[in-house]
């Protein structure tokens, strides 16, 4: 009895676990920078079936045609595409954009994109990073660079003081943005990195049009941004064998908000540190904790 009921529990999963599969595989052909798997993917763009899909232990119902917006959306990186949210995108709409443009695969960055196309400068507000912070990294990184400076290979142009090794990692953390049921967990690594390169902070524009160094994992909007940045602005930096460091001989950086830095220090493992911020915090002005507290 128990047999027959476990084989009929199985065959009911059948059909649950594979209403996606043609699209799964799609998206894990473009993954890889297959544009064929692209164009194929605008085929359920118009349909309105209910399918089920999983997110970790969720169980999720979803029209095919959302979902394989959603795809596209992650794996494309085309401005005009997606510049209204409200717009619904159409099988006839996206196949018209695919005939009229040439596309391209960017590596780097895990896109499709326009051919030559070249992101836009992005706004960016430098800040020093605090010098106990700074102190901490060193030690950290003393043993070893991070997975991710080798995965990018930025650790090689760090060693040749080579400023791209700025956009290869702004890249790399692009390409580890959160997709659909996959995350990254490493954004810190990333903070750390360019701060052991740059002794700076990087505050860009976020979602709520504010400006901060504040990475979330999922903020794909942030990292575009940053990687917009340094697309522009790498060869703004020289490294300064005196200071250890890449510096940016163009744009001065700018001291931090006393609250700001209060705010960081929360994070600190040090407990003492942390309360004595924690205390401080409580001292200043209401509104504008608020304020930060939000980014």
């Amino acid at each position: 009895m128990r047999l027959a009921l476990l084989s009929v529990l199985f065959i009911l999963s059948i059909p649950c676990s594979s209403q996606t599969m043609e699209m799964d595989s799609l998206r894990q052909q473009m993954f890889k920078g297959d544009i064929t798997a692209l164009k194929a993917l605008s085929k359920y763009l118009n349909s309105k079936k209910v399918v089920t899909e999983f997110l970790g232990h969720h169980i999720l119902n979803a029209q095919e045609r959302h979902i394989a917006s959603r795809y596209i959306s992650e794996s494309c990186y085309f401005e005009d595409l997606f510049s209204s949210k409200d717009e619904t995108l159409t099988r006839e709409i996206f196949n018209r954009f695919l005939a009229s443009n040439e596309i391209i695969f960017n590596e780097n960055t895990g896109y499709f994109t326009l051919k030559n196309h070249k992101p836009y400068d992005a706004r960016c507000i430098l800040h020093k990073t605090q010098p106990a912070a700074i102190n901490l990294i060193k030690q950290e990184f003393a043993k070893s660079l991070p997975s991710i400076m080798i995965e990018s290979g930025s650790d090689w142009s760090y060693r040749l003081r080579n400023s791209q090794c700025l956009l290869l990692l702004a890249e790399y953390f692009l390409k580890q943005r959160t997709k659909w049921n996959i995350y990254y967990f490493n954004d810190e690594d990333y903070v750390k990195s360019f701060r052991f390169l740059t002794h700076m902070d990087f505050a860009v524009l976020d979602e709520d049009s504010s400006i901060n160094s504040n990475y979330r994992m999922t903020s794909e909007f942030k990292r575009q941004n940053l990687y917009s940045y340094f697309y522009s602005h790498y060869n703004d930096y020289k490294w300064d064998d005196s200071l250890g460091y890449f510096v940016n001989f163009k744009e001065e950086a700018g001291k931090k908000d006393d609250l700001l830095i209060l705010f960081e220090t929360l994070q600190s493992k040090n407990d003492t540190m942390a309360l004595s911020a924690f205390m401080l915090i409580g001292e200043e002005d209401p509104a504008k904790v608020t304020q930060l507290s939000k980014q």
